[in-house]
């Protein structure tokens, strides 16, 4: 499903969110395995291509549930490799996955962080009833991932619902713009 244009696309924006999330004096800390990121990229079109059969989507598969199998394959594999100085520092834990996110993210072209959402929507639907509270969703995305509590369909749903999510703030913007309630 991806070609060599796409995994050295994705491979490139993935490495960049390590770098990005890496101290200067830890880089040399920080080393990503090409076998396992090129083995990621080659199970997640095995994953896509599996999907589209078995669902008979003539159409193609979502970009949502693109994004969810190439976050778990991102994710599920030991791409990323910490030495001695970096492995016990707590923001090393989830760099891995933290990167991850990231370069599906921005392969959506969707923001969904605390401030833009609070910003843009509000609150949740009833904020005075009790655990309606808006969550930050990159956070609680990346507890899911490093608990491993989702597979590659779960998040397929994940980012379509966030797909949809992200075209209704939209319509909401604009319908702001143009005065409408």
């Amino acid at each position: 499903m991806f070609d060599n244009f796409t995994s050295t696309y994705i491979s490139s924006v993935f490495c960049a969110y390590l770098l990005a999330g890496t101290a200067k004096n830890l880089r040399s800390s920080v080393r990503v395995s090409k076998k396992e990121l090129a083995a990621a990229l080659r199970e997640c079109s095995t994953d896509l291509n599996f999907l589209a059969q078995r669902r008979q989507l003539s159409a193609g598969v979502s970009e949502g549930k693109i994004a969810g199998v190439l976050l778990f394959r991102l994710c599920q594999r030991r791409i990323v490799h910490l030495n001695d100085e970096a492995c016990d520092l707590p923001s090393y834990l989830t760099i891995q996955e933290r990167a991850a996110i990231s370069t599906v993210l921005e392969m959506l072209n969707i923001d969904i962080s605390y401030n833009r959402l609070s910003t843009e929507i509000g609150t949740h639907r009833d904020p005075s009833k009790p655990g309606k509270v808006l969550q930050d969703l990159k956070r609680e995305l990346l507890f899911l991932i490093k608990t491993r509590h989702c597979n590659q369909e779960n998040l397929g749903i994940f980012f379509d619902a966030l797909c949809y999510l992200d075209a209704g703030i939209g319509v909401i913007g604009d319908l702001r713009a143009n005065g409408s309630h």
